[in-house]
């Protein structure tokens, strides 16, 4: 841990105790990735943007042929197909020229290609982890603060309301995370396990 960091805390302790957080005691030590207010408004912001995007995907995963499986084919005729890159593809004929053997052609296949779908699965993963991480730090915070903070003021309602609408917006990120996922398989009609390529 941060030297400087300890000292602000024992200091604290000693001089100022009820500045430190909520909970914190003398056994536990105090975490240097506490994460920002901007990071947790940048991470809701990316889910929304995501989430967003799932219904237009979807539908252009629908509705454009390329995103279906193709099946390659090596076929001794040339017709609808293309040079094939294998070496052992191609071979010499009696005047000692290099002529393809095979050549390469692309059938289409009725079914979808879920590659796509699984790379984005494993985006709604990522965001998942995160929110996970900033939800626990945060509902902990929200929750001691709203213990301590049970007055009858005008401040005091304003603070619980705000403390409130943090809550409402995790627990908003966290649904549409869902409801993303759920989406998605609603469409292949099979489980999609995450994929980073």
């Amino acid at each position: 841990m941060n030297p400087f960091l300890q000292k602000l805390v024992d200091d604290l302790k000693t001089f100022s105790s009820e500045l430190l957080l909520p909970g914190l005691h003398a056994t536990q030590q105090v975490s240097t990735d506490m994460g920002t207010v901007a990071s947790t408004t940048a991470l809701l912001k990316s889910i929304d943007f995501l989430t967003g995007l799932i219904p237009q995907l979807v539908s252009e995963l629908q509705t454009t042929d390329a995103t279906h499986k193709v099946m390659v084919y090596y076929t001794p005729s040339p017709k609808q197909a293309i040079f094939s890159r294998r070496g052992s593809d191609y071979q010499l004929d009696s005047a000692k020229r290099l002529l393809p053997a095979h050549w390469l052609s692309f059938l289409p296949v009725a079914e979808l290609d879920i590659r796509p779908l699984r790379w984005l699965v494993h985006l709604l993963d990522i965001q998942q982890t995160a929110l996970e991480k900033v939800s626990k730090r945060t509902i902990k915070y929200i929750d001691d603060s709203l213990l301590t903070q049970q007055g009858s003021s005008s401040y005091a309602q304003n603070d619980r309301a705000t403390l409130l609408t943090m809550r409402t917006r995790l627990e908003d990120a966290q649904a549409k995370l869902e409801h993303a996922r759920a989406t998605l398989i609603r469409i292949v009609n099979i489980k999609l396990v995450p994929s980073s390529n």
